[in-house]
């Protein structure tokens, strides 16, 4: 039988502290309330009873997210890393209450992100970017994917702007076109062929994916240019923060092979998260690391500096990998000038001023047009240097 200990804090007194080591566990607030604090970004919320903090780091073994504060006299209750698979089995209320919990917070992160740097956000109309996409692909001479971007804009805005624009290039296109599930169908194993897309920026979603076989590329279209977010394959998830919140899609999703994939709606979701606690487990560890890359990418565009802000990153891609731990001499990232642009929005700089300033760098190094990091420990310890600096100019 599970057994979960408690502890009791008093007012005034820190329980996580931001950027310091993680801890093996979690707690879930049984009484009193607490204080979240980020320095950089000058957020600051409370956590009720009821509540639950400390996840993120739990479960990525990276750094705390947040200073967490009693505001009053706090009975909080302790959940190891290790008792989390039993405890859901116990408890998927409040399992699911932790996975809605970290998508609704990755979402408003991503939100905050898109806004400072420029990006798309819910102000512009998302019906818009569907359109953009549409055509995009279609200039890319790629006729699946335009033809499922294209349906979807005149199945979300049949009286939109680019309304009639879509439906005669949907026609045009059609007979040649390969796209699969326009719509959602009952089948939860789906074979998607390479090139075809499974969701498209801006559409509404319901289901999320578990890919069987297969892969899949995360992308936005953005300035007329494709950026590649991240690579899916076998056993990863995808879509899930649709499902959850019932919101519209954040990303494209393409098949880079042919892809079986497993669909989880609604209905088969909650019998899951009752039945089969160990995928639970894997999607919230999913949900945590996204949810930290975030934070730390919003953090990165908080960095006034330009060659701050590439360190940074390239200290945000070891860090993904927990491989602070690297030989203290060229690590090849694999990241091209072109990629440390768009992962640092500086775009507007230009390739020739990124490689300079990554030239200029003590830590790194451009070989064969790809980043090389000469000495990971330095350039971390250079990283959180700016990083201090930032929170400083902040308070």
């Amino acid at each position: 039988m599970l057994q979960l200990s408690t502890e009791t804090v008093a007012p005034g007194s820190y329980i996580f502290v931001e950027d310091k080591e993680p801890k093996d566990y979690f707690y879930i607030i049984r009484e009193g309330s607490v204080q979240g604090i980020r320095r950089y970004s000058k957020q600051s919320r409370t956590y009720d009873a009821g509540s639950v903090i400390g996840v993120v780091p739990c479960m990525t073994g990276r750094s705390q997210t947040e200073s967490v504060i009693a505001k009053s006299q706090v009975t909080l209750v302790k959940v190891l890393r290790s008792q989390y698979e039993e405890f859901i089995k116990g408890n998927p209320t409040i399992a699911m209450k932790i996975v809605q919990m970290l998508s609704r917070d990755l979402r408003s992160f991503n939100e905050a992100y898109d806004k400072k740097t420029g990006g798309l956000s819910r102000m512009k109309d998302r019906t818009v970017k569907l359109y953009e996409t549409a055509r995009y692909y279609e200039e890319k001479e790629m006729t699946d994917v335009a033809a499922f971007a294209y349906y979807q804009y005149m199945k979300e805005a049949p009286d939109g702007m680019y309304a009639g624009e879509c439906r005669r290039a949907y026609e045009k296109i059609q007979s040649k076109s390969h796209a699969v599930y326009l719509e959602p169908a009952e089948e939860t194993n789906r074979f998607y062929p390479k090139g075809t897309m499974v969701f498209a920026e801006g559409q509404t979603g319901s289901e999320m994916f578990i890919i069987g076989s297969g892969a899949v590329c995360i992308s936005k279209v953005s300035g007329g240019e494709e950026q590649a977010i991240v690579y899916f394959k076998k056993g990863d998830q995808l879509g899930e923060m649709a499902l959850l919140e019932n919101e519209f899609r954040s990303a494209n999703a393409i098949t880079t092979e042919d892809s079986n994939l497993i669909v989880l709606n609604r209905k088969n979701f909650d019998l899951m998260v009752t039945t089969q606690p160990q995928y639970i487990l894997k999607l919230t560890a999913t949900l945590a690391n996204r949810y930290w890359y975030s934070y730390r990418r919003y953090g990165n565009a908080c960095l006034s500096d330009s060659r701050e802000r590439l360190v940074d990153m390239l200290a945000i891609q070891v860090e993904m990998k927990k491989e602070g731990n690297l030989r203290p001499t060229n690590y090849e990232t694999g990241l091209k000038v072109q990629d440390m642009m768009v992962l640092c929005n500086l775009e507007g700089a230009g390739p020739d001023e990124v490689l300079y300033l990554l030239q200029g760098t003590q830590d790194v190094a451009v070989n064969g047009g790809k980043v090389v990091i000469k000495n990971v420990e330095s350039l971390l310890k250079q990283a959180e240097f700016y990083r201090k600096k930032r929170d400083k100019q902040t308070v």
